[in-house]
């Protein structure tokens, strides 16, 4: 056979094999839907509204739209337009349910009340979801903050948010109950459990999914909750992640912020003092609540930030009017 009949014939297997990828890539999901997936939700720890469950490993779940208390963009409080009005300036907060307000009207949290301060030129949207630590925090930026083009994101992080072992707690832990007798029940602890990147990338593709999916289904089922990320995350994830939203600050340009929100007590926690010098050391504005609110305020007043006085890190009413009124004073160092 001829060398360019060769090459000819070699170049039809290799454009087919293409072809063939990127049929499967396209068509699996509507030939042979995954079961389950974005079908599994459970009813908010704090009656806030419903979770679904999600393909994305790093999240977990999502808020559902439209259920309890979330309007149709899946978040408590005013509905924004995604498309941001002209001459508006708007801040975007993300944390956990520390920044949510659980146990709180939406128009009482520091987020409704900042933007009454600053009146109708700004608009100040609360993305916080109640479980997520900083890395879920970031994420949920990425694929829904992103959006909503703002001129400042502010990430109000508390004392346990570089823990991975919240993903065992709160909304992910009916989720487990809910898949505890399903025979999907030992894809989706490998699913969510990966420590390895590149296999969070892979598990983008249909065809890597299914085919994990197909292998992982003749194993005996196992505890859904993923234990291989109950630790604490390492220095070089922190880092990763955080560089990943600045580098989004520059080509967005939106001024980036972390915020160190107070806890009950006056001791500044390991994890946030860990959480600080990681943000300083990339350069990554850091404002400290916590030191400001202890030089404020005496033990006893600091206390009374808290619900019932004994809760470790969620405001009551006045702490999240304290929590405004820091904002509002320094506003300034928010925005660009």
């Amino acid at each position: 056979m001829p060398d360019n009949e060769k090459r000819k014939n070699l170049l039809a297997l290799f454009l087919g094999i293409i072809l063939s990828l990127f049929l499967l890539e396209v068509l699996l999901p509507h030939i042979l839907p995954l079961p389950d997936f974005m079908k599994i939700t459970v009813d908010g720890l704090h009656g806030d509204g419903q979770y679904i469950l999600t393909e994305d490993p790093t999240l977990i779940y999502v808020p559902k739209p439209k259920t309890g208390e979330f309007n149709e963009q899946a978040y408590r409080g005013k509905v924004f337009s995604i498309e941001k009005p002209k001459g508006v300036k708007r801040i975007l907060i993300l944390g956990d349910s520390v920044t949510e307000g659980i146990k709180l009207p939406p128009e009482q949290r520091f987020s409704a009340l900042l933007n009454e301060k600053l009146g109708t030129e700004f608009e100040v949207i609360n993305l916080a979801v109640p479980g997520y630590n900083v890395f879920q925090e970031i994420e949920y930026f990425k694929i829904k903050g992103l959006a909503y083009q703002p001129d400042a994101v502010i990430f109000a992080v508390t004392f346990n948010d570089l823990d991975i072992s919240q993903r065992s707690s709160g909304e992910l832990v009916k989720i487990s109950e809910k898949l505890e007798d399903s025979p999907l029940k030992n894809f989706y602890k490998i699913y969510y459990s990966s420590l390895d990147r590149t296999d969070d990338k892979l598990l983008k593709s249909n065809s890597y999914r299914y085919l994990k999916y197909l292998v992982l289904s003749f194993f005996k089922p196992e505890p859904f909750l993923p234990d291989a990320k109950n630790l604490p995350a390492d220095d070089k994830i922190i880092k990763n992640s955080l560089l990943s939203v600045k580098e989004l600050s520059h080509k967005y340009n939106f001024k980036l912020n972390f915020v160190l929100l107070p806890v009950n007590t006056n001791v500044k926690i390991g994890q946030m003092r860990r959480l600080e010098a990681v943000l300083q050391a990339l350069q990554i504005p850091t404002y400290d609540f916590d030191t400001e609110v202890n030089a404020t305020i005496n033990r006893k007043q600091k206390k009374g930030l808290f619900i019932d006085g004994t809760d470790y890190c969620h405001f009551n009413r006045q702490g999240h009017t304290m929590i405004s009124y820091i904002f509002y004073q320094n506003i300034d160092r928010f925005l660009p």
